[in-house]
């Protein structure tokens, strides 16, 4: 299948492939004086089973911070509905003479939306950082309908209709509109001061180029997609998209996505809920009881201090809890979990996907609990031991085996040291005391 992860890597992967049926370009003009430049790549190939995917990567910069930022392929028709080319409007299109290009003044020049550029397919369009960048990353199913259509207008669209792209046109929209600018009938009449969504801000045709330009492209969005972003003492909402970034939340319950490649984010003070999502991230939770997600990658998740819930998703993880009660679910591969102080839980979600988990500090007289996701009694449950050479000289390791499906589901360092190994299964009330079982 097309590349999957909102990564540069991934992208890059994907252009190299046998099955690429050929690559395309964008570079973004500036409208209604944004001040936005920036580019955009396309990539289409056809699986064996005669599937079709459209990859899109688009960096640009210039653009309102912190704001959502509408995007899409738009196409023209002719009165037979034979695909035209595609142009980019410019200040003649500004029928009503306010000085501002509307989006129904450019439909004339770039065509009605086909396909809205959105992640994931059926989700939101992206939001520029907080200087201004936006970096995005998606595959589409040319296969799939339901990617196509016109908000605009209502009218239904297919695959088809965006072909050939060299006739097809990428406009990005919203810009800051200050007060008593414009005075038309569309969207800015005079009476607007601040975000208008909808206004277009550029626009670009698409243009047929080769493998190594497609590549070098590439290189440099990686190159500008990368960035650092220090948040205060406000709630904050944010996705770095696309790059390795650091984000520091501050102050505030904060809300922080990684976006693609691999991140460093930091929530700092309040209950934050931190995403590394695709790339191998390092998400530390600071202060404050955190929910943690590694995403899609071979993460490193920290709670420090407060009750935090740590899940690692994909991959082989690192679970560090810190001080307090923490929750930590590797998630699916073979996860090291470390709960620290406090009554922590260990979760396994009892799917064979879901791998052995190394726990390094179980402690029973502290309250750390192990937690089976699955359907399960008792009598389900094994408790063995045997040295690994993993901690204290002559200390077995303890290992936790489901018996019907004989998967170890957690090996604990130094395990024979613990007087009490306590497991719950989810949903059940009760305590199953291992080390009482014999």
């Amino acid at each position: 299948m097309a590349h999957l992860d909102p990564t540069y890597a991934s992208f890059e992967a994907f252009l190299g492939r046998d099955d690429v049926d050929g690559f395309w370009a964008v570079d973004l003009a500036a409208l209604n004086s944004s001040g936005v430049t920036g580019d955009a790549i396309l990539s289409l190939n056809t699986e064996a089973d005669g599937s079709r995917y459209l990859n899109v990567s688009i960096l640009a910069e210039g653009l309102t911070p912190g704001e959502t930022h509408v995007q899409h392929i738009h196409g023209r028709f002719d009165d037979d509905g034979n695909p035209i080319d595609s142009v980019t409007p410019g200040l003649a299109q500004d029928a009503d003479g306010d000085g501002i290009v509307e989006v129904i003044e450019g439909v004339a020049s770039y065509g009605d939306v086909l396909l809205s550029l959105v992640t994931p397919e059926g989700g939101n369009h992206p939001m520029a950082d907080m200087n201004g960048q936006l970096s995005f990353l998606q595959s589409y199913e040319l296969g799939n309908d339901a990617n196509f259509g016109s908000p605009v207008t209502g009218a239904e669209y297919t695959a088809e209709d965006i072909l050939p792209l060299t006739f097809r046109e990428i406009v990005l929209h919203g810009l800051d509109v200050p007060g008593n600018i414009g005075g038309g009938d569309g969207e800015v009449d005079g009476t607007q001061d601040g975000y208008v969504p909808i206004l277009p801000a550029a626009a670009g045709e698409i243009e047929a180029i080769d493998l190594d330009e497609a590549l070098d492209r590439l290189e440099d969005q990686r190159a500008e997609a990368s960035d650092s972003f220090v948040f205060g003492a406000e709630d904050d909402v944010f996705d770095a998209g696309a790059g390795n970034d650091t984000v520091s939340g501050g102050g505030g319950n904060d809300t922080l996505s990684g976006g693609g490649e691999g991140d460093v984010l930091m929530g700092m003070n309040g209950d934050d809920m931190l995403s590394g999502d695709a790339g191998n991230d390092v998400v530390i939770g600071g202060a404050g009881d955190d929910m943690i997600f590694g995403g899609t990658g071979a993460d490193r998740l920290i709670g420090q201090s407060g009750n935090d819930t740590l899940t690692g998703n994909a991959l082989s993880d690192t679970l560090l809890g810190g001080d307090g009660d923490d929750v930590l679910n590797g998630g699916y591969g073979f996860d090291e979990a470390m709960g620290g102080a406090g009554a922590d839980q260990f979760f396994h979600l009892g799917a064979e996907g879901h791998g052995s988990d190394f726990i390094g500090d179980y402690a029973g007289d502290e309250g750390d609990l192990l937690v089976y996701g699955g359907v399960a009694n008792a009598g389900d449950f094994r408790l063995t031991y045997a040295d690994s050479g993993s901690g204290d000289a002559g200390v077995e390791e303890a290992f936790i085996t489901h018996m019907p499906s004989g998967q170890v589901l957690w090996a604990l360092v130094d395990g024979a040291a613990q007087d009490e190994i306590n497991l719950q299964i989810a949903g059940q009330a009760g305590i199953i005391e291992l080390t009482a079982m014999g």
